[in-house]
C-alpha cells in the first residue's frame, strides 16, 4: 500500500506512507563461548542455521519539491519478523550434545535523506 498526500495549497510539499508485507530469510551465526575454572578450560558451541519468517515494513516521507523536477526527499522505515530456528545443535566440551528451538525478533529502522528527480 503507497500514499501521496500534498500539503498545503502549494504543493510543494508531499506527505508519503507505505506498508509492505513479505517474506525474509534470516541466519543466525555460529557462536562459541569459552571459559576457564580453576585451570579448567571448556566451550560452548551454537552451530548456524537460517529460517524465514513473515515481514511487515511501514514507513513514512516527506517530498520537498525545490522546481519541476529536483526534490528533495526524507524518508523513516520500520521493518520487523519474527523467525523461528528449528534444532538448532548445542555442543560442549564435556561432549553434551542438544538441540533447542527458538523465535528471535528482528527489528531494523532506516532513515534517508536524498534528492530526486521527478518526470
Amino acid at each position: 500500500l503507497y500514499g501521496s498526500f500534498p500539503m498545503g495549497a502549494s504543493g510543494k510539499v508531499t506527505f508519503d506512507t507505505r506498508a509492505m508485507i513479505g517474506y525474509l530469510n534470516a541466519t543466525s551465526p555460529q557462536i562459541t563461548l569459552y571459559g576457564d575454572y580453576l585451570g579448567t578450560t571448556f566451550w560452548v558451541n551454537t552451530e548456524s542455521a537460517s529460517a524465514g519468517a513473515f515481514a511487515y515494513l511501514l514507513g513514512a516521507g516527506l517530498r520537498f519539491n525545490l522546481g519541476n523536477h529536483f526534490c528533495v526527499l526524507t524518508n523513516f522505515d520500520y521493518l520487523g519478523a519474527k523467525p523461528e530456528f528449528y534444532e538448532v545443535a548445542t555442543t560442549t566440551s564435556v561432549i553434551d550434545y542438544s538441540t533447542n528451538t527458538y523465535q528471535q525478533n528482528f527489528g531494523t529502522v532506516n532513515m534517508r535523506v536524498g534528492i530526486g528527480w521527478r518526470w
